[in-house]
């Protein structure tokens, strides 16, 4: 399962990383994963990485 992302994702204000996140959590456990990472632009030259863990169904 393809899940491409960027300014396509939504960029209306404060919306964007909720989606995002929102996104990666869903992708994780549909596909069974543990780990994933996101990378959000939070304007004015600044960014947020969040690692989210699968602690429902996650790999070993």
């Amino acid at each position: 399962m393809e899940c491409p992302l960027g300014l396509g994702a939504g960029h209306a204000l404060g919306a964007s990383g909720a989606r995002i996140l929102g996104t990666l959590a869903r992708v994780l456990v549909a596909r069974g994963e543990r780990y994933g990472v996101a990378a959000i632009c939070i304007g004015v030259g600044q960014a947020l990485a969040v690692v989210l863990e699968n602690v429902i169904g996650g790999a070993a």
